[in-house]
């Protein structure tokens, strides 16, 4: 998901046994909810943020408790040494499902791209949850 969205995650949101985000509509861009299938690393690591601050209703919360400042994701990237923007990790997730053969219409759900096409959009409406949990879990097995 974009920085935004997981800076504003909330627990509310999130249902750790299903393994599911689900984000209202109204935070949404399309303005569409939209079910993030969570991967094993994934749920790692919201196990180890809630422990952090378990009266929290962000899963993300800023030292001061409301949502973290747009500059933090990179902040974080730049102190461990990373020479990326945030944004670049959802064009390099783009790019392994392009070269690990995941179909086109999975890779563009996976980040949640609404297809142009009015035709497309009418009649393409799985939102192919099972098989994004498997190319999501695929991508955070090979990144981690």
């Amino acid at each position: 998901m974009r920085a935004g969205k997981a800076r504003g995650a909330l627990w509310d949101e999130i249902d750790l046994e299903a393994g599911v985000w689900t984000i209202p509509a109204s935070r949404m861009k399309t303005g569409r909810e939209f079910s993030v299938p969570l991967s094993t690393g994934v749920l790692g690591v919201l196990d180890r943020v809630r422990a952090l601050s378990p009266d929290s209703s962000l899963a993300f919360p800023s030292r001061t408790s409301g949502v973290l400042p747009r500059n933090v994701p990179g902040r974080v990237l730049r102190r461990a040494g990373v020479a990326s923007a945030v944004h670049g990790f959802r064009s390099s997730a783009r790019s392994w499902m392009a070269e690990t053969g995941v179909p086109a219409e999975v890779a563009e759900a996976c980040l949640a791209h609404v297809p142009r096409s009015p035709v497309v959009q009418a009649y393409q409406r799985s939102d192919l949850l099972e098989r994004r949990a498997q190319v999501l879990q695929a991508w955070s097995d090979y990144i981690t």
